[in-house]
């Protein structure tokens, strides 16, 4: 059987296109459907499980578009979806009107929403300690939870002290 895209090729391919009520088939080449892939959303063919996934990827996608909140920057009037489409903010008070969506999507995306990286000179040591400052806050509520005491009383110490060099030695600030 010869593909029904070029006519050239042997076709080993067979496909079932199923719209509304109408059902085609056809069967078609390997190189063929190498360039009709680019058509298909980036779905793993090779197993039911990858389309299944990739099936489910894009409903996600769809029902996240849709589900686009429809908020408006009041400095600027720049909608979400503007951004969307240009992926620039209009104005500084845009962070603030689009927080919840745009911390969504840095979570979706870099799988945090609060940078975590580099940290200007002279500020390392202040970033450093207010990081251990929170880290210990986590482990002081989670001994808490847990009723351990005198692993708590530990932890509050350590935060009493580092707080205490944090006021002692406050961040410097740009002029």
């Amino acid at each position: 059987m010869m593909c029904d895209e070029c006519g050239v090729n042997p076709a080993s391919i067979h496909v079932t296109t199923i719209t509304g009520d109408e059902r085609s088939e056809r069967n078609i080449c390997p190189i063929c459907m190498a360039k009709m892939h680019n058509k298909f959303l980036k779905i793993d063919f090779s197993s039911l499980s990858g389309v299944l996934s990739g099936l489910l990827e894009a409903a996600k996608a769809n029902i996240a578009e849709q589900n686009d909140p429809d908020i408006k920057c009041a400095r600027c009037n720049m909608t979400y979806a503007a951004f969307k489409k240009s992926g620039l903010l209009g104005c500084a008070d845009c962070y603030q009107a689009f927080r919840e969506p745009l911390n969504a999507l840095l979570s979706r995306v870099h799988g945090r929403a609060q940078h975590v990286g580099r940290v200007p000179k002279g500020a390392e040591t202040h970033i450093a300690i207010q990081h251990n400052v929170d880290r210990l806050r986590q482990e002081l509520s989670k001994a808490i939870s847990e009723e351990e005491y005198e692993v708590a009383a530990g932890l509050r110490d350590q935060i009493r002290a580092l707080s205490a060099q944090l006021a002692v030695h406050p961040a410097e600030e740009e002029p």
